[in-house]
């Protein structure tokens, strides 16, 4: 009888984990052990006043309305810790604030790099670690995108990979940077190259980042909000900065003057007004996401009255 017993409960658990009853949670030993009679129901009632956590986000967001929003503001904050990082590593480690200059002849490459290398080195490889930053940004601007035109629109998409590609064009950039702190004892010719070649990438990919502030600036344009999340002067701004990048093109003609890579324009213009612009879509992007939680428990709360 014994047998017959224990073989008669252990159907009864497969059965009714079968058709997910929740029995499932109390375990075969654990009911064997009960027995046919009092056991089962006494254990089952404990069990269901056990406070048991969440497993879907749908869930999630019944306990927690705001639980959608986790990670938002270090996102959108990273944009502003990525220009703080490339500024310094990319930019002062490095002989790229400003960047030497196209007629530099190549033993006068030689020498700085000889000299250099050690921190060029380091800048570099500081620089490539902190760049993904750019694309977390990317992807915290998206969320809030989202609250305008839709987590469908065809512009998120468009300003996560153009995001995504900005940060993949800048690594490339950077290891070949990297290589000249790697190798200098190469011929100065072939420093130049390495350098030349980093330029070319870094000036000329300029093409996936517009199309990222294109994205951005036509999403948030759309926002018909009294007062919209980013200001409108801000979106035109983006597209200014984006529409300007295409005199990069002129930089390969140009060894001098204000076009060339370390001109007055193509350096000295371009760079501040991105920076400018990444800043200020990094910092209205934070200061939206308090609202949009505000937002959403009013209408939660409109909802349910």
């Amino acid at each position: 009888m014994e047998f017959i017993r224990r073989n008669t409960m252990l159907f009864i658990y497969i059965i009714s984990y079968l058709v997910n009853c929740k029995i499932g949670k109390i375990g075969v030993r654990q009911m064997i052990d009960l027995g046919v009679t009092g056991g089962i129901s006494e254990k089952l009632s404990e069990k269901s006043n056990v406070k048991r956590r969440p497993t879907s986000v749908e869930e999630k967001l019944l306990l927690d309305p705001l639980y959608e929003f986790h990670g938002w503001t270090f996102c959108n904050l990273s944009g502003m810790i990525f220009m703080l990082c490339f500024i310094v590593f990319w930019g002062i480690m490095t002989p790229n604030m400003p960047p030497i200059h196209a007629l530099t002849t190549p033993e006068q490459i030689e020498v700085l790099v000889r000299e250099n290398y050690n921190m060029i080195r380091l800048g570099m490889v500081l620089a490539m670690s902190t760049l993904t930053l750019n694309y977390v940004w990317s992807v915290g601007m998206a969320k809030v995108m989202g609250k305008v035109v839709g987590k469908d629109s065809i512009l998120i998409p468009l300003q996560i990979v153009g995001g995504a590609l900005t940060c993949m064009s800048l690594m490339i950039s950077c290891a070949y940077w990297l290589t000249m702190g790697y190798r200098p004892s190469l011929p100065g010719i072939q420093l130049m190259q390495l350098f030349d070649n980093g330029w070319m990438i870094f000036d000329l990919a300029y093409a996936v980042t517009s199309i990222q502030m294109f994205a951005l600036s036509s999403a948030f344009l759309q926002d018909y909000r009294e007062k919209p999340l980013i200001p409108g002067w801000v979106n035109w701004y983006g597209i200014f900065v984006g529409v300007s990048f295409a005199a990069e093109c002129v930089m390969p003609f140009m060894y001098d003057g204000i076009f060339a890579r370390g001109g007055l324009f193509n350096y000295w213009f371009e760079f501040p007004i991105w920076f400018i612009w990444a800043f200020l879509f990094s910092f209205y992007c934070v200061r939206a996401i308090p609202r949009l939680k505000r937002e959403k428990l009013e209408a939660l709360a409109v909802a349910k009255a």
